[in-house]
C-alpha cells in the first residue's frame, strides 16, 4: 500500500512539473523577442502589468519597463543566468518530486530559492547600483499584477521583506555565495543519499 501511495505521489508531482514546463514553453512562443543573444540571453517583452522573470537563457520583461527600472531588472535576471541558478532550481524541483512526502525537501527548495535571490541582490548592489534606488524598484514592482509563472526565477521571487532586510544588513556577494553554497551542498548530499538508497533497494 505504501509503495502504491509513493508511486501515486511521484506520478502526480512529476506530471504537475511537466504541465508547468509545457505551459511555460507555450507562453514563450507567444511573446515578442526584442533582443537576441544579449549577454548570451534572449530578451522577450510581455504585454500587461506582469512581473519580469527568467527561465533558462530567456528573460521576460513587461513591455512598459524603461529607464533605470528596466536596467535593474536586466541586471538581476542576467545575474541569475550567469550563476546558472536555473539548474539548481531544476534539481530542487526533481528532489521535491522524488521525496514529495518529506517536508524537508520542500523547505530545502524554498531555502535554495531564497539564497539565490540574496546572491543576485548582492551582485546588483556590488555592481554599483544604488541600494536605495534598487530597493525602491523592488517595492514599485511589488504592486504589479502577480501572474503565476511556473518554475521561474523572478525579480520578486522570494519574500521581499526578508530580501530588503538582508540588503540593509548589509550583506556582500561573498556572504551570499557562502549561503548559496551551503544550501547547494545540502541539496547534493540529499540527492546522493537518495541515489544510494535507490541502489540498495
Amino acid at each position: 500500500l505504501l509503495g502504491w501511495l509513493y508511486a501515486a505521489g511521484l506520478a502526480a508531482t512529476l506530471l504537475w512539473l511537466l504541465v508547468r514546463l509545457g505551459m511555460l514553453w507555450h507562453f514563450l512562443r507567444r511573446q515578442k523577442l526584442v533582443a537576441q543573444g544579449q549577454n548570451g540571453v534572449d530578451v522577450y517583452e510581455m504585454k500587461g502589468d506582469v512581473q519580469p522573470f527568467s527561465f533558462g537563457r530567456y528573460v521576460f520583461l513587461p513591455a512598459q519597463l524603461s529607464g533605470d527600472m528596466r536596467r535593474y531588472v536586466l541586471l538581476h535576471e542576467f545575474s541569475h543566468i550567469r550563476h546558472r541558478h536555473f539548474l539548481w532550481l531544476c534539481l530542487a524541483e526533481l528532489l521535491v518530486c522524488l521525496v514529495w512526502f518529506n517536508p524537508f525537501a520542500w523547505l530545502l527548495s524554498y531555502e535554495l530559492r531564497l539564497q539565490q535571490e540574496l546572491e543576485v541582490d548582492a551582485d546588483v548592489i556590488d555592481g554599483g547600483v544604488d541600494r536605495q534606488k534598487y530597493q525602491l524598484a523592488l517595492l514599485t514592482m511589488s504592486t504589479a499584477d502577480r501572474r503565476w509563472r511556473p518554475t521561474r526565477l523572478s525579480f520578486l521571487g522570494q519574500p521581499l521583506k526578508l530580501r530588503l532586510l538582508f540588503m540593509n544588513t548589509p550583506i556582500g556577494s561573498s556572504q551570499a555565495r557562502v549561503r548559496l553554497l551551503a544550501a547547494s551542498v545540502l541539496l547534493a548530499v540529499v540527492l546522493s543519499g537518495l541515489m544510494v538508497a535507490a541502489c540498495q533497494t
